[in-house]
């Protein structure tokens, strides 16, 4: 895994000029007249073509069909497929198909990723850059890291994408997190392979994941879910019917616990059919969620009940009539599903707040005394923190924060960026 570091600087760079007004671009391989992109009648026939030409803050559309190409996005531009049919962007087999460096602000929707290989880095490689990703495909592509996506110091929301049959090498079939912080929200990842980390592998990382279902992908380790020094915080996902051919944990495994020694978190969730269901952490918070180990039932509303799935075997995860996992997350209204009734576990329960909130404003690990926190809530009106940098530096002479300072851009525990907060209670 560790080769990663030197697979890093395989990856190309280019550069592309931009400059103007913000503009629409139009991008449609089928038309033969005269190209400057202005227009469908005279769009590009490379969607690279319309991406050089964008300024910041511009917008590229793609027709639909097949592109066979490799892109490079380094602008905050919105990129997106017009109406009709699938757009395809095909890397033909080599490298990766869609390459993502120093765009802050960038938007992507409606596309779909595929037959990218021969590189480290599978369908989509994202570096330093801020990104939406919504309404995509990633699918049927390969690398030595992230099959599908590789994700390295990086903001990225995934949202309701389907990343599925990649396939990589080492680590991450469908998804690598490095050191980034990602958002996978209503999302589909099945069908993936790798040796660690079938269809997700997080290395020093706290990949918040809602709502999202991770079944039939398979690794030697980890065949859902592989951890290395990180905290995934899961809340209303199902992961199911995945495999590991060494040990049985196909669910969620944890190569080493976090620098912290925090316990990943899972809520209002389905975690069955997987072999076993976690393995690795010293310890993980399991709550109001339904598990094939019925060494968690009867503790934290964790139940251990066939969780009657309409049709896994075609793919459907939802619920039949009468599963014991309606109505069984946590009761906190909060959490309520989106007919104002009880919190269902698994993927299709819960509530934009689920998304928005619930998984930012919990404290997720204590460590003797002292609790440290990744993720805080937006106001603190009973209690004020503390901060310090390591983990062994004491906490006296640490100062207290101003409770408006913005702490979700400085709260992500990671090495040279590592900060480590105290909860001082106001009597």
């Amino acid at each position: 895994m560790r080769k990663i570091l030197m697979a890093l600087s395989t990856v190309f760079v280019m550069c592309a000029c931009n400059g103007g007004s913000a503009a629409t671009w139009h991008v449609d391989a089928s038309v033969k007249e005269f190209r400057d992109g202005t227009s469908w009648e005279t769009a590009f026939e490379k969607i690279q073509e319309g991406i050089d030409a964008a300024a910041g803050g511009d917008m590229v559309l793609v027709a639909q069909g097949t592109y066979v190409e490799n892109v490079l996005v380094r602008k905050r531009i919105t990129l997106e497929a017009g109406e009709g049919g699938e757009t395809v962007l095909d890397a033909g087999g080599n490298g990766a198909a869609l390459a993502i460096l120093d765009a802050d602000g960038l938007a992507i929707r409606d596309l779909t990723t595929t037959n990218a290989g021969g590189e480290a880095f599978g369908g989509i490689y994202c570096a330093n850059s801020t990104v939406i990703i919504e309404h995509c495909k990633v699918k049927g592509n390969s690398g030595t890291y992230g099959g599908g996506a590789f994700l390295v110091e990086s903001s990225v929301t995934l949202k309701e994408c389907r990343i599925e049959g990649n396939t990589a090498e080492e680590n991450g079939g469908g998804i690598y997190v490095w050191r980034s912080r990602v958002l996978i929200d209503d999302c589909i990842i099945t069908g993936n392979s790798a040796e660690e980390g079938g269809g997700l592998f997080c290395w020093y990382a706290a990949p918040r994941i809602v709502r999202t279902v991770i079944a039939k992908n398979s690794a030697a380790i980890g065949g859902g879910i592989a951890c290395d020094g990180s905290i995934p915080i899961i809340v209303n996902c199902t992961i199911a019917d995945n495999s590991a051919t060494q040990g049985e944990t196909g669910g969620l495994h944890c190569i080493k616990p976090s620098p912290t020694l925090s316990a990943p978190r899972i809520m209002n969730s389905i975690i069955w059919g997987n072999g076993k269901a976690v393995s690795g952490a010293p310890r993980f918070k399991i709550e109001y969620c339904d598990t094939d180990d019925p060494s968690h039932a009867g503790a934290s509303g964790n139940i251990s009940q066939a969780p009657q799935f309409v049709n896994a075997s075609q793919g459907d995860y939802s619920l039949a009539s009468g599963s014991p996992c309606i109505d069984a997350g946590n009761p906190d209204p909060a959490y309520n599903d989106e007919d104002g009734t009880r919190c269902d576990m698994g993927a299709f329960g819960g509530t934009s707040y689920v998304r928005e909130q619930a998984v930012i404003t919990h404290v997720i690990a204590e460590l003797s005394q002292d609790i440290l926190i990744y993720w805080l809530p937006a106001s603190f009106d009973d209690f004020v923190l503390q901060a310090k940098r390591m983990l062994k530096e004491p906490w006296s002479g640490s100062t207290p924060l101003d409770a408006e300072q913005p702490y979700m851009e400085t709260g992500v525990l990671f090495e040279e960026r590592a900060r480590f907060y105290r909860i001082l209670r106001v009597e």
